[in-house]
């Protein structure tokens, strides 16, 4: 595969119980704005001067590392944004062992962690295909996207390109989400929960 790769192996029982001991108000629903004739649309930008857009139904966030903007703006809006003015939610005290695994382990590679949170993706929901260029504006070439396997089953599917994985579950894995148009589905009967990094 050239737009994924495993890095590395987690025992995952400890961040799974975590992430689904979290209330349910920790869940936030994300939609996507998706373009039927133009999948590839990204999910963050002015959508109002896009035109034959609707909304769908994606995936359920739970945001542990994220931004905070003291004046109640969009978040992509906060200056602190593109500084990577990172701090924890409410929810990171709930997910103690799930920072000090990450955060330990990025701290061995002389990296900081300045993004992170749980996506759960529910049977028979999908993430459309997008690119995530925007999330970052134009600090994104100083990202790098890491992803782990919480939870799965046997019909979950994320695609990179032209790549297509069944990641097993513990799997850390790099993901070259900011160059290249991603999705995933859930077919099975199961939750399937990744959590994704975004580390400097």
């Amino acid at each position: 595969m050239k737009t994924m790769k495993p890095v590395h192996e987690f025992d995952v029982a400890s961040i799974a119980q975590e992430a689904q001991s979290l209330p349910p108000e920790a869940w936030q629903e994300t939609k996507v704005w998706s373009d039927p004739n133009n999948l590839a649309a990204s999910n963050i930008g002015d959508y109002s001067k896009k035109v034959g857009m609707s909304v769908v139904r994606e995936q359920d966030r739970a945001l542990v590392i994220w931004h905070k903007s003291p004046d109640q703006r969009p978040w992509w809006e906060h200056p602190g944004y593109r500084q990577f003015d990172t701090v924890p939610t409410q929810w990171a005290e709930r997910c103690p062992g799930t920072m000090q695994i990450l955060s330990e382990h990025f701290a061995e590679q002389d990296k900081q962690l300045v993004r992170l949170y749980f996506s759960k993706l529910q049977p028979g929901h999908q993430i459309y295909p997008h690119d995530d260029q925007p999330f970052w504006h134009d600090r994104f070439d100083k990202i790098i996207r890491y992803g782990l396997c919480v939870t799965t089953n046997d019909q979950c599917v994320l695609t990179c390109a032209d790549d297509e994985w069944h990641v097993p579950a513990g799997t850390l894995y790099w993901m070259d989400s900011y160059n290249h148009v991603h999705s995933a589905v859930n077919f099975g009967t199961t939750d399937r929960i990744h959590m994704y990094m975004d580390v400097i």
